[in-house]
């Protein structure tokens, strides 16, 4: 299998599952509910007007601001990357980028991320973090591209 082709199937994978992110987030938003697996991950509605992961950092309107500020440049630095033919550093940034739009669109509509997974006692995310996070330490352990001139 081609390094495009890879590519693109992980691509329709995170497609996926932003569909399950959006879902997870209104069906919490709308029900409110409390589902316990194994007492270790809770399911459950955090209205997070924090940054990713409930850090503790509240900027209020700035931090819109620069999320937008972020989207751009991920956005702008995936598609170099998909004109230069770096598909996977390209998914890697597209992928980031898609977390956090989907965390930007509830910023903007409800005021707040909805946040819904509750592993650790101080710790509430959701998938859309979870892009994030794993698309930018893919991308520091991934080994830099030189082109050839």
């Amino acid at each position: 299998m081609t390094v495009k082709k890879r590519a693109t199937y992980i691509l329709l994978v995170s497609f996926f599952l932003l569909i399950v992110d959006r879902a997870l987030k209104m069906f919490v938003l709308r029900d409110n509910v409390r589902v316990l697996i194994e007492s270790r991950l809770h399911i459950r509605l955090f209205e997070n007007d924090r940054i990713a992961f409930s850090l503790p950092v509240s900027w209020g309107p700035m931090l819109s601001v620069l999320a937008l500020i972020i989207m751009v440049f991920v956005l702008v630095k995936a598609h170099r990357r998909l004109k230069g033919f770096y598909y996977v550093d390209a998914m890697l940034w597209f992928i980031i980028f898609l977390g956090a739009a989907s965390n930007m669109y509830d910023r903007l509509v409800h005021g707040f991320v909805i946040d819904y997974i509750h592993l650790l006692p101080a710790s509430y995310f959701n998938i859309a973090d979870v892009f994030i996070g794993v698309g930018i330490i893919a991308l520091m352990f991934m080994k830099p591209k030189v082109c050839r001139v």
